[in-house]
């Protein structure tokens, strides 16, 4: 999978798809923050950049992209294709929902 393609999606879809959507609040204009998935806090330091498509904690130092962050999360394989593929898998349903979504916005029922 090229690394770049990450770009397209946002992470809302992925948090939602994630089950995690409820976890995290918009600080400010293109942020998201909430408590770290990665260890084990009580207050919000995970911050989520929409425009860099990128993540941060300042707790525990975890930082990377976003496909880095779907794949740590939900704890895929270090084999490269079997990665890619599960990624790949993974985010086809992401960006169905995603269309869909933006139907309802362009075309309300």
């Amino acid at each position: 999978m090229d690394r770049d393609t990450y770009l397209q999606y946002e992470w809302n879809p992925i948090l939602r798809a994630l089950g995690l959507s409820s976890s995290f609040a918009r600080r400010s204009s293109g942020v998201l923050t909430g408590c770290c998935v990665f260890h084990k806090e009580y207050n919000p330091s995970l911050h989520l950049y929409s425009v860099s498509r990128r993540y941060h904690c300042c707790g525990c130092g975890a930082d990377g992209i976003l496909i880095e962050f779907i794949i740590l999360y939900k704890g895929y394989s270090n084999s490269q294709g079997v990665c890619d593929e599960e990624v790949e898998n993974f985010l086809k349903n992401v960006s169905v929902e995603r269309v869909f979504v933006e139907q309802l916005v362009l075309f309300p029922l």
